[in-house]
């Protein structure tokens, strides 16, 4: 009797396994999503399943329940055991269709990289959650991905030196024609160019004190001056000596 139930469980699992195959061989097509014109973030679903790559052969179709958000810089998944976080610069692509061996339900598939392994992750609504939310978070986790930090243009560019030097002969040439030696400074750390609101306002001739004629000293007098005594001359010399 054992015998019997133990082929029974094994015949069981070979045909679940035989129609597995079968079904991640032959999945249906994937109706088109339509991609969100206009992007807010961050854009919070509650009611979203999520699963990986794991292959299930019975059981439910999704692995955990939960609140996704797509940030500008991550996509995050909550759920009662703990979350899920992937940072954008770890996504590599973002698709939609089935997930074997999943044949009923179209996924939002992201493809990403964590300590250097391809890893998936894959969310969807929950049943009966309304409608739209696959379109939205398709587009968002797209946008997000687009968004990735790209080298600037110029970045790149080389200058060479001899166009720094070409400026420094510029520089002492013009130097040299306004008739100085001095080196050429750098503009940056000219002093700012003084401000002509902040002069002193320039002197007003009204507030000079007007000078007092009567102040100055009377001109002289020729009458005070004391006449000349002749006999006070000195004799002149005496020639006969």
């Amino acid at each position: 009797m054992k015998n019997h139930v133990a082929a029974f469980w094994v015949s069981m699992l070979l045909f679940g396994a035989v129609l597995t195959g079968c079904a991640a061989s032959n999945l249906p097509t994937s109706v088109g999503i339509e991609t969100e014109k206009e992007v807010s973030l961050p854009l919070i679903i509650e009611k979203v399943w999520y699963r990986t790559e794991k292959v299930r052969v019975f059981g439910l179709a999704f692995e955990e329940s939960g609140t996704l958000t797509v940030s500008d810089g991550f996509v995050e998944f909550v759920h009662e055991k703990g979350k899920i976080k992937i940072p954008r610069e770890t996504i590599q692509k973002v698709t939609w269709g089935k997930l074997s061996p999943d044949i009923t339900n179209d996924w939002v598939i992201v493809h990403y990289t964590d300590s250097g392994k391809g890893m998936v992750a894959a969310f969807k609504g929950s049943l009966l959650s309304g409608t739209g939310k696959e379109s939205k978070i398709y587009s968002a986790i797209l946008h997000i991905m687009n968004m990735k930090a790209k080298p600037s243009p110029l970045s790149n560019t080389y200058i060479p030196n001899f166009y720094t030097r070409a400026m420094e002969r510029q520089l002492m040439a013009a130097t040299r024609q306004a008739g100085t030696n001095v080196p050429p400074g750098n503009p940056d750390d000219a002093p700012p160019p003084g401000n002509p609101d902040d002069a002193p306002p320039p002197g007003n001739p009204d507030d000079a004190p007007p000078g007092k004629p009567d102040d100055a000293p009377p001109p002289g007098n020729p009458d005070d001056a004391p006449p000349g005594n002749p006999d006070d001359a000195p004799p002149p010399p005496n020639m006969s000596k």
